[in-house]
């Protein structure tokens, strides 16, 4: 096939993605599917420029479009390491002087040395350094999913083909034409095809997966307080019991009412109560920080989890919690009661949210009768 006609069908693939890309767009406010649509629409730009440099046989138009193809790649990159979750300020600075050093390079390149061939192959050697750098962020990470191993693929396949087209334009010499007759060059073409669509498609299961993330999310998810709900704490607990058990290493399990909000919401609003509210869950979630997780069980009771927290350790937590979930709000005096109940050898022991739920509220229930502000760990 003339490699002009791949061009062209290529161009308008791409004009078909960011249409959808677009639609998809005002419906999610995705931040890396904007980055994905604004690389497509430099993509496109830099598609056009390689056609029409090549039918009209105009050098400038060729390296205006290995210029814009170098900034697709590299939004391109802040688009995937977006929906791997692995993009951060210095990744985005590390991606931008790469490609800003590989655009002004390969242009000084091709404005001093008047070589067709030269100047291919510097393009082919800073698209496939802007291109190593998502490669070996995704691949280095330990969480990758099969999507990102895919894309790991997808890039290293096109970074071959930028090789492959360096070679070939190198072994040309003077007799090198852009998009012109040659393995290299048909082996370019090919794979700026297979990048295009094969990374589309896993790009849009990527966001497909973020959003069905997002909604499991929001369905496990407190909406005041941003911790998990009472269906997702109780998933979250089925997973780690389990694997304690299977580990067999103790655990923990704390439930927390918060005292004195009924006073608090009379005399100041609930909006005063609320407050509280939220203090207190921060203050939960940064003792527990790494300790296990937290989830809001009922209006204002709250439970926690703590991996390898065996009787002992426990204690000590608790008076730590004692100590920092109280406060004074206009006069008004809040605190917590505990009750918890450590499982220092859980295999083999009845490990159901029914059954810690009911150890943990008896121990709440035994810590209210000896007064407010209380706590009672049990041991099982």
């Amino acid at each position: 096939m003339d490699l002009r006609v791949t061009l062209a069908l290529l161009a308008g693939a791409q004009f078909l993605a960011i249409i959808g890309l677009a639609a998809y767009r005002g419906k999610h406010g995705d931040r890396a599917m904007f980055d994905h649509l604004i690389a497509q629409l430099i993509a496109l730009a830099s598609t056009i420029a390689f056609l029409k440099g090549v039918i009209f046989s105009l050098a400038p138009l060729v390296v205006a479009g290995g210029m814009l193809l170098l900034a697709w790649l590299h939004v391109e990159s802040l688009a995937l390491l977006g929906l791997a979750g692995l993009l951060g300020q210095k990744h985005k600075e590390q991606s931008r002087v790469v490609a800003l050093a590989g655009m002004v390079f390969y242009g000084l390149a091709s404005a001093i040395v008047n070589s067709a061939a030269f100047g291919a192959a510097i393009l082919a050697s800073a698209a496939t350094v802007v291109i190593a750098i998502p490669a070996f962020l995704i691949l280095r990470n330990p969480g990758r999913s099969l999507l990102d191993s895919w894309l790991c693929a997808l890039l290293a396949a096109f970074a071959a083909s930028f090789i492959a087209r360096a070679a070939g334009a190198l072994g040309a010499g003077a007799a090198f034409v852009p998009f012109g007759p040659g393995a290299g060059e048909e082996l370019f073409a090919a794979g700026l095809l297979l990048f295009f669509v094969g990374e589309g498609i896993a790009v849009l299961l990527a966001a497909k997966e973020k959003i069905d993330l997002r909604i499991l999310n929001l369905a496990h998810t407190d909406a005041m307080t941003g911790v998990l709900n009472r269906s997702g704490f109780i998933d979250g607990m089925a997973s780690a019991t389990g694997k304690a058990s299977y580990d067999n290493e103790a655990f923990s399990m704390l439930l927390v009412e918060i005292d004195g909000l009924g006073a608090i919401n009379e005399a100041r609003g609930y909006e005063a109560g609320d407050a509280v509210i939220l203090s207190s869950v921060r203050t939960l979630e940064s003792i527990m920080d790494k300790k296990g997780f937290v989830g809001r069980v009922s209006g204002d009771e709250f439970a926690a989890y703590a991996a390898g927290m065996d009787s002992r350790r426990l204690r000590s937590l608790v008076l730590q919690l004692r100590s920092a979930l109280r406060g004074v709000d206009a006069g008004m005096e809040y605190s917590s009661t505990i009750g918890a109940i450590a499982i220092d050898s859980p295999t083999g022991k009845d490990l159901r949210y029914e059954t810690l739920y009911a150890a943990c509220s008896d121990s709440l229930k035994a810590a209210k009768r000896k007064g407010l502000f209380e706590a009672v760990v049990g041991i099982a």
